[in-house]
């Protein structure tokens, strides 16, 4: 879309017309923030017109991907804009052009995939929880029933029993020692 010096709609390509839902017939002459609504993703309020800004400042406004873009029919999409000035012979500035995508799909895409990535760690989680609770436990409640045994046998066997408690407890450092390998990327 290219607007004039007050931010009135000047031209739009069919993929303009296709995502704003207007017409250029219908658009020629409006204001670009009636044609291109654009609202903020997180609080759904109106953005300044990124043509107003341009007009104001004089300077090109990179690539936003943080906005939604309501169409004439009200429906709502993600959006990524930019735009910059245009400028006359004598380097004045002569109009906006305003440049955006879809990226509705992207974003979906994004939402499925960081979805996905913290039900794979609940998961591993969830299993670390299982395989620390039923392998590592286990094995030091092992240990220490040999200890305990210590207290309550006969002086020859406290050599045995103190054995295998070292026995168990190397195994319980072995069984954290593979869980740590497993946790690192």
């Amino acid at each position: 879309i290219t607007t004039g010096t007050k931010g009135e709609i000047l031209y739009m390509n069919k993929a303009a017309e296709k995502l704003t839902g207007w017409t250029f017939k219908e658009a020629k002459d409006l204001p670009l923030e009636k044609i291109y609504n654009v609202l903020n993703e997180e609080s759904g309020k109106d953005l300044e017109s990124i043509g107003s800004r341009i007009l104001r400042t004089g300077q090109p406004v990179e690539l936003e991907n943080n906005t939604i873009r309501q169409s004439k029919d009200k429906n709502k999409r993600s959006s990524s804009n930019s735009g910059s000035p245009l400028f006359d012979a004598k380097g004045d500035i002569s109009g906006t052009v305003v440049v955006f995508q879809d990226i509705t799909y992207q974003k979906e895409e994004e939402l499925r995939i960081a979805k996905a990535t913290i039900q794979a760690q609940e998961s591993e989680r969830q299993q670390l929880g299982l395989e620390l609770h039923d392998n590592v436990n286990q094995i030091l409640v092992g240990a220490m029933l040999n200890l305990g045994l210590t207290k309550v046998t006969t002086a020859d066997k406290v050599p045995e029993h103190v054995e295998k408690t070292r026995i168990h407890i190397l195994q319980a450092i072995e069984e954290i020692r593979n869980l740590s390998h497993r946790l690192t990327p």
